[in-house]
């Protein structure tokens, strides 16, 4: 299914809907129909209670996930979450059966790090019953991702319906637009959930420059790429100033030094870093806040070793051998803590 980039008057609209959404949804109530007074609700799948009604719901249209990883051996899961969807009398707190609900993701411009938009995935919606394997879209062998999928189910006759949410690669936003018909046809007011995906921990970003140091951008500025978990920015703030003191102690004057130039760390929220604007690898890594590209090709041969122990040093370690100081050619290093 083609995304496309939504306008400005979408995104304002989108905003206040989901303003409004979550109002109703913190009152117990769902947005109003015209004609009968029925709304959509969801939810994480429903623990039944003798409450009063509207009791099952949750207050909030608001859920958060990790990103899938298919595509990639590191981490491998399939990030999921169970969903109930239910059509609701506003008026008397009923479920009504019979409802047509469509549930349609569609992701977030400019989410996530990513400031580009085309084919970006949004996510797989599965009805009960249905296989995973639906959702994955097969990439090379042993390897898929996770497609964009919307279904469209009845509410039973509990009024509800469940479905599961499969998360793509990509991290940043998705909305869920649900529009439907209740039982007699007649259109309901569309409901949305919003769905953040991100890695759980909070990522913070390497500074544009430092003492011995560069960070390049993106090219383009397409992308945030200086993110990485914390103790991984310090550790790379600090390898130039030991590969400097290093040197220094070697006699190499100051105006010799060169500069390090870290290339891509990781976006903001984690997930999928498509460096070829493609939304999928050949970035296999580079998702969890803990890996950092290094340029090497202003490094000359005679200070690679000293670079390469202060590295190694400062906790981490080169797990591509092609990007790695036992490659000569290689033109930059990947390092991860």
């Amino acid at each position: 299914m083609a995304i496309h980039l939504l306008t400005f008057e979408r995104q304002t609209m989108l905003l206040c809907t989901r303003l409004c959404t979550i109002m109703f949804l913190v009152m117990g109530l769902a947005p109003i129909a015209s004609a009968e007074d029925y709304g959509i609700v969801v939810k994480p799948s429903m623990r039944r209670s003798s409450g009063p009604p509207g009791s099952l719901f949750t207050t909030s249209a608001d859920f958060t996930m990790p990103p899938s990883v298919t595509s990639s051996s590191l981490g491998a899961r399939i990030s999921r979450d169970s969903l109930t969807v239910a059509c609701i009398d506003r008026l008397t707190g009923a479920l009504i059966p019979g409802c047509t609900i469509t549930i349609t993701p569609e992701p977030e411009f400019g989410s996530g790090g990513h400031w580009h938009d085309g084919e970006r995935p949004a996510g797989c919606m599965l009805k009960a019953g249905e296989q995973v394997d639906l959702c994955l879209q097969m990439i090379a062998p042993g390897r898929s991702l996770v497609r964009t999928r919307a279904v469209t189910a009845v509410t039973g006759a509990d009024g509800t319906f469940d479905v599961t949410y499969v998360a793509p690669e990509v991290s940043g936003g998705v909305f869920h637009f649900l529009t439907g018909t209740d039982p007699q046809g007649r259109p309901l007011p569309f409901a949305v959930a919003f769905f953040d995906i991100r890695i759980p921990e909070q990522l913070v970003a390497l500074p544009d420059a430092g003492p011995g140091f560069v960070m390049v951008p993106s090219p383009g500025g397409v992308h945030q790429n200086s993110f990485a978990q914390p103790a991984v920015v310090d550790h790379l703030m600090a390898i130039p100033d030991e590969f400097t003191s290093a040197l220094l102690e070697r006699g190499v004057p100051a105006g010799q030094i060169p500069t390090l130039f870290y290339t891509s760390l990781n976006l903001p929220r984690g997930g999928l870093f498509d460096i070829n604007l493609n939304w999928r690898p050949p970035h296999t890594s580079h998702r969890f806040g803990n890996d950092a590209d290094l340029g090497v090709s202003n490094i000359p041969e005679a200070f690679r070793r000293t670079l390469a122990r202060v590295i190694l040093h400062e906790g981490f370690h080169f797990p591509v051998l092609a990007e790695s100081p036992a490659n000569p050619n290689a033109r930059h290093w990947h390092l991860r803590k």
